[in-house]
């Protein structure tokens, strides 16, 4: 069909990029119907990625077939758009539907419930719709260690809905832990390992936003993946001993959280590097909201009462609660519902910025082992 070839570090590739949309070889297989083991073999690189198992993987929302393949060889394999002239709308029957346990621990102890929100093929970020299983009473970080994750490439803002504990690892190995509630916000840097549990069992959730900042952008992997990782934390290093770098206050041991009490304006979590990110509760007080922004947006109905969504000269749609939506940049559109109504609005520009700043702010919050996890990441993400 073409004169591509893979990239030849499939295995981790394929690995990266189900991290990024939190799934593993267990919880891919029955999706796209190959053996767990299969997917585990091409993976480890003891297994060469067939034509046939391509098209199954790239079946898959926010898998595209281009990511698979070198840099030059992307103009062969055009990313689809599956959006309705810049919407997508996922229903929350759907949402409900794309739900997978994942275990931890020598047990296999059930410990979140995962569902697919809308997300785009023409977008990296991946919004989430995750419960949490695990009961603690959050006092203590005094969790099993099997219960954090290792950090993931991807940054996160994350909006909290119950009594859910947050928990995170400094690069010194230090645990820290902080009891939220509804409409608490956080920001976790990438590589910082993390986890969630609930203080009372069946009411914790949490709606998790990941994206690839500018360490994920194409032409920056594209200059990285030629090199060694040695030269690149070489390299690297040397750079980032030269770049001045403005911590900011906000961000304690690579997160930061925002009370909702404290929130001004509707205005969530923000990380002053991360400056294209921006985290709203949007409420209809002031009336209807028209709007075309240049960021990827995307929407999810926290409230009890519907909002309409009007678009592409004609096009409307009633969103219900725990619907949510994706907006592609520059779709001019129009939210409209009443007093009651609130969104969580989230906007984002996936690979925006400057890469030399994300090293810095990695470096700061995770050290070595997170710099060599941007070159090539050898782990799954828990």
């Amino acid at each position: 069909m073409n004169n591509a070839h893979y990239k030849n570090n499939i295995g981790a590739v394929i690995r990266g990029l189900l991290n990024g949309l939190k799934h593993t070889p267990e919880t891919i297989a029955p999706i796209i119907g190959v053996e767990q083991k299969v997917i585990e073999e091409i993976i480890g690189g003891k297994q060469e990625l067939t034509a046939d198992i391509e098209q199954k993987l790239i079946s898959v929302a926010g898998l595209n077939q281009q990511d698979l393949y070198p840099a030059e060889f992307a103009g062969e394999f055009p990313i689809v758009d599956d959006t309705d002239l810049g919407v997508r709308i996922v229903r929350a029957a759907e949402t409900k539907a794309s739900e997978r346990i994942l275990s931890r621990g020598p047990a296999n102890i059930p410990y979140y419930i995962y569902a697919d929100t809308a997300m785009s093929n023409t977008s990296t970020f991946r919004p989430e719709w995750i419960k949490e299983l695990f009961v603690h009473n959050g006092e203590t970080a005094d969790l099993p260690e099997w219960a954090f994750n290792k950090g993931h490439f991807e940054h996160q803002m994350t909006y909290f809905i119950g009594p859910v504990n947050f928990y995170w690892i400094d690069k010194s190995g230090v645990r820290h832990v902080t009891q939220m509630n509804t409409g608490d916000t956080n920001y976790i840097s990438p590589f910082v390992p993390h986890t969630f549990t609930t203080r009372e069992e069946d009411k914790g959730l949490i709606l998790a936003v990941t994206y690839g900042g500018a360490i994920a952008n194409p032409t920056f992997k594209a200059e990285i993946g030629v090199m060694p990782v040695e030269d690149f934390l070489k390299h690297t290093k040397e750079k980032l001993a030269q770049l001045p770098f403005a911590i900011d206050e906000k961000v304690v041991a690579g997160v930061a959280i925002l009370k909702h009490e404290n929130a001004q304006n509707g205005n969530l979590v923000q990380c002053d590097y991360q400056p294209d990110t921006r985290t709203r509760e949007i409420t209809f007080i002031q009336g209807a909201i028209s709007e075309s922004v240049s960021s990827d947006r995307w929407i999810y109905n926290v409230g009890s009462e519907s909002i309409t969504i009007e678009w592409g000269n004609g096009k409307s749609s009633e969103i219900q609660t725990d619907d949510s939506l994706f907006i592609k940049p520059n779709t001019t559109h129009a939210l409209k519902g009443n007093e009651q109504a609130k969104l969580l609005v989230v906007d984002i520009k996936p690979g925006a910025g400057d890469p030399l700043i994300e090293l810095k702010a990695i470096e700061t919050y995770a050290g070595d082992a997170g710099l060599s996890r941007v070159h090539t990441e050898t782990t799954r993400w828990y």
